[in-house]
This record gives C-alpha cells, sequence and structure tokens, in this order.
C-alpha cells in the first residue's frame, strides 16, 4: 500500500504545484481570446426604391474599415421586398457583370457608393438582382435592375455602416479555457480524495493485531 499511497501523492503535489500556472496560462488565453480582434468585417447596409428595398449584412476581409477605400464584399444576407412580397438573400451573384465592390465614406450613415457595375445577389426562388449606378463611374447607387423583369426600381436612399461586435471564435476560446481549468480542479479534487482514502486505510491496517 505505501508504493501506491507515496505514487498517488506525489501526483497531487505535481498538480498542486502547477496549478497556479495553469490557470494563469487560462486566464491569458481567455483575455487574448476575447480583446484579439476578428479577422472580417460585417456592415450593415439597406436601400429603398419606389417598388423595392434591401436591408441586411456584407462581410468582408479585414480587421478594421476603412473610409474612401474600396472592399470586396466575401458574403451577404438580409431581406428583399419587392411589391409588397419579401424574399430572403441567398448568396451574392455575378448577375449583370457586378463586380460586388463598395466604398465607405466613414460615417455612421454612408451611402452605398459602388462602380457602375454594382453589387448583385440571389433570393429564394432564384431571382438576381443588381443594386447600382446607371451612368459609368463611381457613385451612389441609384437603381435596380434584376430578372424580375420590367418595372425595376429607382434608388431613392442606401446607408452603409460597419458594425463592431466579437467574432465567434475568440468567444470560444474563452469558453475553452474556462473548461480546461474546471477539468484541471476536478483532477486535483479527485487525486487528493483518493490520496486521503489510502492515508485511511493505512492507519486502519496499522492498529490491526496480525491474524494468527
Amino acid at each position: 500500500m505505501a508504493p501506491l499511497q507515496s505514487s498517488i501523492g506525489f501526483k497531487v503535489s505535481c498538480l498542486r504545484r502547477h496549478l497556479p500556472l495553469a490557470l494563469s496560462v487560462c486566464a491569458v488565453s481567455a483575455l487574448l481570446g476575447v480583446t484579439s480582434p476578428a479577422q472580417a468585417l460585417t456592415w450593415s447596409w439597406s436601400f429603398t426604391g419606389n417598388i423595392s428595398s434591401g436591408q441586411g449584412t456584407f462581410s468582408t476581409a479585414g480587421s478594421a474599415p476603412a473610409a474612401n477605400t474600396f472592399e470586396t464584399i466575401t458574403g451577404i444576407n438580409g431581406t428583399y421586398t419587392r411589391s409588397g412580397v419579401t424574399y430572403s438573400i441567398t448568396g451574392l451573384s455575378g448577375y449583370a457583370g457586378a463586380g460586388n465592390i463598395f466604398q465607405w465614406d466613414g460615417s455612421g450613415a454612408s451611402p452605398i457608393v459602388s462602380n457602375f457595375n454594382g453589387i448583385a445577389f440571389v433570393v429564394d426562388g432564384g431571382k438576381s438582382i443588381n443594386v447600382y449606378r446607371k451612368s459609368s463611374g463611381i457613385g451612389a447607387v441609384d437603381g435596380i435592375i434584376s430578372t424580375f423583369g420590367a418595372g425595376d426600381s429607382v434608388v431613392t436612399f442606401s446607408s452603409l455602416s460597419p458594425i463592431n461586435a466579437p467574432g465567434p471564435l475568440p468567444l470560444f476560446g474563452a469558453g475553452a479555457a474556462f473548461g480546461w481549468s474546471r477539468r484541471l480542479r476536478r483532477r486535483v479534487k479527485t487525486a487528493s480524495l483518493k490520496s486521503a482514502s489510502l492515508s485511511t486505510t493505512t492507519a486502519i491496517h496499522s492498529v490491526l493485531p496480525p491474524l494468527s
């Protein structure tokens, strides 16, 4: 019994000795995870026209928004409403030569500025919509063309602004660090209980007389 008790006692001693360092590493990892910037930007957008409107979010690469530079859209979601019917946006499109590039003016309510190729997306049902500037050059979008047919909307208002929000991976990192520290504490507690149990058993054996 003595060698086993000694082994468990040694493991408990090691765990107790390294526990403060391990918990410190967890805390630092969690802090870095929560405060590190996400490697993607999210933008809120909307537009209103005479028979249609849309709103949602764009995703672009990068870690911080920059005014008066062009951003390439990598993802889109939201809704598009036309003649009283609302459709879900399912993804980006290259319809009508859309470059899916925009420019932000640095304000909290920038117009959606694009080149003449516009920004295009697909809605459920397979229809494509391109929010575009009718004349060549760079400027605020002023109309849409679509596969719905005639009567496409004139854009009367558009808005664009960056959204500041923590990314999911940093939050996951903090949660993982916290869970790991809890498991380490449980191991120390379990090992301590086993060591205490063996100590009690050894003491009982020492006071019992040998069998004749």
